[in-house]
């Protein structure tokens, strides 16, 4: 049964969990620890489409109101728990509307992204343990400008002795080589694989688009 414990600020200090999964789209979403009591786990946008999150207990969808469809919000108002959204819907239950105040006057206006938002509100709430999962943002992708915000809300939590576990398959935190000492962590060697993956994606698309101007082509003439 979906977790039905409800957001509320004078509740923080008594309320018995201290640790939050944050959950995104790639695959290391897999590993979350969905399964431990002790956690919470947040949910966010879209991700309910893959069907393989089987517990949450807060979801978040920071979108522009407009841009939220019909059908992302009939889930929304289904799934029993607290949902953060700009501000409270009467067309969804359970929406809470999110603290964006609060968490710029602690923060400042520094946020790229709907993972740094939800870090940000787990550092605000006390948690003492905040885990990223499913949350890769490599640098050749189009979250590639939106990891440094990621980043700098991790080094909040490494600064106020909070806890946090990034999988290895995250490009968050690393780096090619370490500056001075040239040390490899094996990023680059990740980066490289990476390149070649991309690479033959690409020939495959050329190829693909090659043939279909042979086939349209023959079809003209």
């Amino acid at each position: 049964q979906p977790d039905t414990i409800a957001w509320d600020p004078s509740m923080v200090v008594s309320q018995p969990r201290k640790k939050v999964a944050i959950i995104g789209f790639t695959p290391s979403r897999a590993h979350a620890p969905y399964t431990d009591p002790e956690y919470e786990i947040w949910g966010e946008n879209a991700l309910f489409v893959h069907r393989d999150v089987p517990r949450c207990t807060r979801w978040f969808d920071l979108h522009k109101p407009d841009i939220i469809d019909e059908k992302r919000l009939s889930w929304y108002s289904d799934i029993g728990v607290p949902v953060f959204l700009h501000d409270v819907r009467d067309d969804v239950s359970g929406s809470v509307k999110f603290p964006k105040d609060e968490l710029e006057a602690e923060f400042g206006d520094y946020f790229t992204n709907s993972i740094s938002w939800m870090i940000a509100l787990a550092i605000w709430e006390g948690f003492t343990t905040i885990d990223v999962y499913g949350v890769d943002m490599g640098t050749d992708t189009e979250y590639a400008q939106q990891r440094p915000c990621v980043e700098y809300f991790l080094g909040i939590c490494k600064g106020r002795g909070i806890e946090f576990t990034i999988p290895q398959t995250s490009d968050l935190l690393k780096a090619t080589h370490q500056y001075g000492y040239g040390t490899d962590h094996g990023y680059r060697a990740k980066l490289m694989e990476r390149r070649t993956e991309f690479q033959e994606r690409l020939a495959n698309f050329t190829q693909e688009i090659e043939q279909r101007q042979i086939e349209i082509r023959q079809l003209g003439g």
